[in-house]
């Protein structure tokens, strides 16, 4: 009589997981941890449109201060009047777009301030261009541009906690941070020498297409589209599903 043995059950073969496929970006950003902020899609873009960001910013003052001495007849007061006007509501608005930055669209809130910055800047050019611009204009541009500002960068600050985890939240803000410092150093150059070739108008009509680069940039960005009620920077909602209280 033969007794029938069940087959010994083999064991589960385990397949190793299919590599995924990094960029060169990625690549860099693994070898070098002074730029590893770089491996995340979205940071990339968001600094990309710091970058042109600032840089229009830091053109728009020098190309200012130039066409206010022309205006003014090299009146000190008057230069001194258009940098008023710039940093003045920067400093009284921060707080309040720091506060609509926890509660509205962040990714909006860039959008529409780098729009307002690149529409202004186009009416500035033409009236150069055309000859009609006076002083209270560019005092006036300069009020407006400073305030859209001063709600655009603590939008774009809070921008970098959606997207870099905590442990690496500080090589991201040095990142943005380096962004905004090497425009102060390029910008005035640029348009300083771009003044010589071009003109005041030329580089405002220049500085616009800067500001709708930057629209361009923030458009592929995918955090920030909701506004989320929270503050601090250990409110990370979206990783540990923890509700954080402002």
């Amino acid at each position: 009589m033969s007794i029938r043995t069940e087959p010994e059950p083999q064991p589960a073969v385990e397949h190793s997981p299919v590599p995924v496929r990094r960029g060169p970006i990625q690549r860099a950003a693994d070898r070098f941890p002074a730029i590893e902020s770089f491996a995340y899609p979205d940071f990339r873009w968001l600094w990309v449109s710091a970058l042109t960001s600032y840089l229009g910013m830091n053109m728009q003052w020098i190309t200012r201060s130039w066409l206010v001495l022309k205006l003014a007849d090299d009146s000190p007061l008057a230069l001194a009047s258009v940098i008023v006007t710039f940093a003045l509501p920067m400093t009284v608005f921060s707080p309040i777009g720091g506060a609509l930055a926890d509660r509205i669209s962040r990714k909006r809130m860039m959008l529409y301030t780098q729009a307002g910055n690149a529409v202004l800047t186009l009416v500035v050019g033409l009236l150069d261009l055309t000859g009609v611009i006076e002083l209270w204009h560019v005092l006036l541009s300069g009020l407006i541009n400073g305030s859209l500002m001063a709600f655009n960068m603590p939008s774009r600050q809070a921008t970098v906690s959606d997207i870099i985890p905590n442990h690496k939240l500080m090589n991201g803000m040095s990142l943005m941070s380096s962004s905004m410092n090497a425009t102060r150093i390029i910008g005035p150059a640029i348009a300083g020498v771009l003044i010589l070739f071009v003109g005041t108008s030329g580089v405002f009509f220049l500085i616009s297409g800067i500001y709708v680069l930057a629209v361009l940039t923030v458009l592929p960005i995918t955090v920030g589209s909701e506004g989320q009620k929270k503050s601090g920077r250990g409110c990370r909602m979206r990783e540990d599903r923890l509700r954080c209280w402002g």
